[in-house]
């Protein structure tokens, strides 16, 4: 869920400042957040789904 605010972040620190997706390699800022919200639920319920929870956070 936080992947959503990590596009969200570079896209606001990009200041715009990128060609047209078409033009791209890459997928505009805006894109990838409509992706990963759309595909949410379904990443959410196989998460869920799972008994391993990794530990991401530095020791």
């Amino acid at each position: 869920r936080q992947s959503v605010n990590l596009w969200q972040n570079m896209d606001a620190a990009s200041g715009g400042n990128r060609p047209m997706e078409l033009l791209s390699t890459h997928p505009a800022p805006q894109t990838r957040i409509d992706n990963l919200q759309a595909n949410m639920p379904n990443a959410y319920a196989d998460y869920q789904a799972t008994a391993y929870r990794p530990n991401c956070r530095s020791k």
